[in-house]
């Protein structure tokens, strides 16, 4: 991270390190990095956990999730413009993360879900035409039902939160159950205590009207992913029911076979001489 992004952080959270950035040349992290060992605890923490989310999105992926949110506030692409003339991942995302903090969470979110194995989710792609509701009270409605069928049926889930984002012709809905209670041994300044905590567990859904598509993740609570399909339809589709009652029609991403330079790898020793595509749809 050049030194002059530096300084416009530490600036923007109002931490001072005690040292004049501008004056130090771009190998002098040594220094940096003393001065940040003296700041106070709190301090300190604030920039850790800044700073890994900032690195977390200094990558292609992370700009371009980044852009993707911002088009969705922006409704055009002055965003990808500013961030294309800025030279370095690290600088692209910091100026982000300084100037555009509103888009930052839902390209996180983004980003999130596109590091997900695609074996952790299910998709179904005969979902009937219908535009999803997306205002809050349609959100707390799909986390009630989430948390109301959890609760009585395993006894965790007893509260739920969902927030939806868009990206492109998707809808991101991210539910956040509460999960069972868990003992963790913490450091908490400098003593070490045991403390009871509701750590959340993660559904996702994303909604694709123009595809009849909808795919979920729930990591470890596959099993109810018809159930969680049927609350989503009721909830954020305003949908009774759902076509045939099946819930599991396989569906498989063949993208990558559409790109003239993907090749087939044959498993060693494998008796077969060859593999070509003769149709694609």
């Amino acid at each position: 991270m050049p030194n002059v992004d530096l300084a416009r952080y530490f600036e923007s959270v109002g931490i001072s390190l005690g040292i004049n950035l501008s004056e130090l040349k771009e190998s002098d992290s040594g220094a940096i990095f003393q001065a940040f060992l003296t700041l106070p605890e709190n301090q300190r923490s604030r920039v850790e956990a800044d700073f890994q989310d900032i690195n977390a999105l200094a990558f292609d992926g992370g700009v371009k999730a980044l852009v993707d949110e911002a088009r969705f506030h922006e409704k055009n692409d002055s965003f990808a413009s500013i961030i294309a003339e800025i030279k370095g991942l690290h600088s692209k995302v910091m100026w982000a993360f300084l100037e555009k903090k509103s888009y930052w969470l839902g390209a996180s979110m983004f980003l999130h879900a596109d590091s997900i194995s695609p074996s952790f989710w299910r998709k179904r792609i005969d979902i009937p035409p219908a535009a999803p509701c997306v205002e809050e009270n349609d959100t707390d409605e799909l986390a009630d039902a989430i948390s109301n069928y959890f609760h009585t049926k395993e006894g965790k889930g007893r509260n739920c939160k969902v927030d939806v984002y868009r990206r492109g012709n998707k809808e991101y809905f991210f539910a956040y159950p509460e999960g069972f209670a868990q003992s963790t041994v913490e450091w908490i300044s400098n003593t070490l205590e045991t403390r009871t905590r509701h750590p959340a567990f993660e559904i996702i859904f994303v909604y694709c009207e123009d595809k009849h598509s909808l795919d979920i993740c729930a990591p470890k609570n596959t099993k109810v992913i018809p159930v969680l399909q049927r609350l989503f339809a009721h909830t954020i589709l305003k949908l009774e029911t759902l076509p045939g009652g099946a819930f599991h029609k396989p569906a498989y991403n063949v993208d990558s076979l559409d790109d003239t330079k993907f090749e087939f790898t044959k498993p060693f020793n494998s008796k077969i001489s060859g593999i070509v595509v003769t149709h694609l749809r």
